[in-house]
């Protein structure tokens, strides 16, 4: 099962509660899987690039499975920040976006180990 989790500096109250849903639904359909699940961590201290200003809205986002095809990679990627940049009003250059491949032999579920 993929797994998103966004780090931002971006204050809990200025995240759309339904942000969340919105997102693990659009990966669901984008990812074609049916369950992704959404981590947020928000109101992080956070910085971004070399300088030592914390100004602007920066967020994280690490996108964990199987993900071994780099012209797919390439086309969720786009949709994604895409997506993420619309929802919370960001310029997409405030987006770091990681896919980190995990092949299936090396993530699990409760109910695949019992």
């Amino acid at each position: 099962m993929p797994l998103c989790v966004i780090d931002t500096n971006i204050p809990a109250n200025n995240v759309p509660d339904s942000f969340q849903e919105r997102l693990r639904n659009f990966l669901t359909k984008l990812l074609d899987k049916k369950f992704v699940t959404v981590r947020i961590n928000n109101g992080l201290r956070m910085c971004l690039g070399g300088g030592t200003t914390t100004e602007g809205n920066i967020v994280n986002v690490d996108l964990y499975g199987e993900f071994n095809s780099s012209e797919r990679n390439k086309e969720y990627s786009t949709a994604v920040l895409a997506f993420i940049a619309e929802e919370l009003q960001l310029e997409e250059k405030m987006i770091a976006f990681v896919i980190h491949n995990i092949p299936a032999t090396h993530h699990f579920t409760v109910d695949m180990l019992g």
